[in-house]
């Protein structure tokens, strides 16, 4: 895993220093047969989502026979599987998703009804 940068100041750098513990945790005790649960709760909603992002863009990319040697993310990344997103006190799901242009509406739509239901 990549060594931590600090200080951490966006959640860029939080996630990828819970990325290296992740990483680092699984090359202590010698396995990927891990299955994580990413738990959130208010301001680190972000930080996990990020994360979530990650691990699905690399997990698509090798399933879909890609090469992801490429991608600095996949070094880092840990190996095991990232099963459960448990997420509360969201902020406004407007505020985390429409930062991006290429946001999937649906994902969108999605954050945005559970945002609704939640509050």
């Amino acid at each position: 895993p990549s060594a931590p940068t600090l200080p951490l100041l966006n959640v860029e750098d939080w996630s990828n220093q819970l990325i290296s513990l992740m990483a680092s945790y699984e090359q202590e005790y010698e396995t990927n047969n891990v299955e994580w649960c990413l738990v959130s709760n208010g301001g680190c909603v972000p930080i996990a989502l990020n994360i979530a992002s990650n691990y699905e863009e690399i997990k698509k990319a090798k399933d879909s026979g890609m090469s992801v040697n490429d991608d600095p993310k996949s070094d880092s990344m840990f190996q095991g599987k990232l099963t459960n997103l448990i997420l509360s006190a969201t902020p406004r799901a407007e505020s985390l998703m429409r930062q991006k242009d290429n946001v999937d509406d649906n994902l969108y739509d999605s954050l945005v009804y559970i945002d609704y239901i939640t509050q």
